[in-house]
């Protein structure tokens, strides 16, 4: 069974401890701050005055808090299935 095209279950490192126990806390993680939201009730005035502002100020606060999650997950996407033995060598 495919889940994306070529994309099988087989891809997925299920034995690998450190990837997916970062992928359970990420995922708890998210579950409990959409939980937080829907629990106080913010998301009319997320949605009214952050998620669809056009004000330039705005946007670049989301824009910085975006890449504070998203440039340590894909500096990181380099590091998985990295064998010890092959190290780089600069010349």
């Amino acid at each position: 069974m495919t889940l994306l095209g070529k994309l099988s279950w087989d891809a997925i490192p299920f034995d690998q401890p450190i990837v997916m126990g970062t992928v359970i806390v990420l995922a708890i993680g998210i579950v409990s701050i959409l939980g937080l939201v829907t629990y106080r009730e913010w998301w009319p005035y997320l949605w009214s005055e952050w998620i669809t502002s056009v004000d330039h100020k705005r946007v670049g606060v989301m824009s910085c808090w975006i890449s504070c999650f998203t440039v340590p997950a894909t500096s990181s996407i380099g590091t998985f299935g990295s064998d010890s033995d092959q190290t780089a060598t600069v010349r």
